[in-house]
């Protein structure tokens, strides 16, 4: 267990912002697209509010993206924790969080960063900076490592899952965080989904149910 993990959306996604304002319906349908408790498997509960991505925030994009993508037209997401104790402490985190860009051929562009060389250098930062926060007694940085799964488990959609161990000397030896990140995209719309735990990374069994319903909420928020 470790100290609850408060507001890491932006810092675990990596934004960073322009300014565009919101198109309604897309809002709309970015929130409809990302989970509530119910949709997640026992445990896991709602933390940390919502949030609206700004739209300073909406020109932040997949690490590695071409710097000419046009911003995001909305964006939302909300966080999770899975076991929260009375003292603070959870056994997990979750953020999943939907963006919708202006066209199709724009997010096809930006999800092709995910296999970009600029990619892995970027992705391992970001996830280091968000694994550091609940290791209280972190010392400094040993190192990130980065598996990449093929194909998301169950589902034939075009994404990604990254698997990272962020390994930290703390004041009494050595600590880790195991982030598994999901990624996909579908017409516009493109997920970002990184999910922490600290006693073991999630199994491809553990983790089909996130991607399936993360999957199913997407589709039904498009079709709507």
């Amino acid at each position: 267990m470790r100290a609850q993990r408060l507001g890491i959306a932006l810092l675990a996604l990596g934004i960073v912002g322009c300014a565009e304002p919101h198109t309604p319906d897309d809002l709309d349908t970015a929130r409809a697209a990302v989970f509530t408790a119910d949709d997640l498997p026992p445990g896991w509960t709602e933390c940390c509010g919502a949030s609206v991505y700004s739209p300073a925030e909406l020109d932040g994009h997949i690490c590695g993206s071409s710097d000419d993508l046009p911003p995001h037209t909305a964006g939302f997401d909300r966080e999770f924790t899975l076991n929260l104790t009375a003292e603070g402490f959870e056994g997990g985190h979750l953020v999943h969080a939907v963006f919708l860009a202006p066209s199709e051929a724009a997010a096809a562009r930006e999800f092709e960063a995910v296999y970009s060389p600029a990619y892995g250098p970027c992705a391992e930062e970001s996830v280091a900076r968000s694994a550091e926060i609940p290791v209280r007694d972190a010392v400094r940085l040993i190192g990130v490592s980065r598996d990449r799964d093929g194909a998301l488990p169950g589902r034939r959609v075009q994404g990604i899952v990254d698997r990272f161990e962020t390994r930290f000397q703390t004041t009494t030896g050595s600590d880790v965080v195991f982030t598994t990140f999901v990624r996909l995209r579908e017409g516009r719309a493109i997920v970002r989904m990184p999910i922490m735990t600290y006693d073991a990374p999630l199994s491809d069994a553990d983790l089909e149910p996130f991607v399936h319903a993360a999957h199913d909420k997407l589709r039904t928020a498009l079709a709507r």
